[in-house]
């Protein structure tokens, strides 16, 4: 629906361009970020919490017609994130970085009129969360699959 909404004719929503091989393109190359997002969190999961709620954040984004409600489902990462923080991971620049990027996501998506649920999201709101909601998800997958090491049956000689 990413493309859709941006490039097609979704009821309810004023396309910045009317072209069907752009929304087509656009939501393609989304899908692919986030299957690709996915595949790297089967590999290289870290965190059994953390891989789930990073699974269900990229089946959120993956569906063909979500609503931006669903995307209620980022907060625990938030959270995640958070409490390592406060287990002294205030040491670490990428872990104080990835929570600023998880707070203004939050207040992007749920406190400022881009994300505004209830009165419908205009054509840039909802691109403004998406990209947003990816870019978080993307943060926390690289962040978690880049802090786990490989284990030893599956080095390459």
């Amino acid at each position: 629906g990413f493309g859709d909404h941006l490039f097609g004719s979704t009821p309810g929503t004023i396309a910045l361009i009317h072209s069907p091989a752009a929304a087509w393109a656009a939501s393609i190359a989304y899908g692919l970020v986030v299957l690709t997002l996915l595949a790297l969190v089967l590999l290289r999961p870290g965190e059994p919490i953390l891989a789930l709620w990073h699974t269900m954040l990229a089946c959120v984004l993956i569906l063909p017609v979500s609503h931006a409600t669903y995307l209620i489902y980022g907060v625990p990462l938030l959270w995640i994130w958070t409490a390592r923080a406060l287990n002294g991971g205030w040491r670490r620049p990428a872990l104080v970085a990835g929570l600023v990027g998880l707070f203004t996501w939050w207040l992007v998506v749920f406190r400022t009129t881009w994300g505004d649920m209830t009165t419908g999201m205009s054509t840039i709101g909802y691109a403004i969360v998406m990209l947003a909601t990816l870019c978080v998800l993307a943060g926390s997958v690289l962040a978690e699959a880049s802090s786990v090491k490989p284990s030893a049956s599956r080095a390459v000689a």
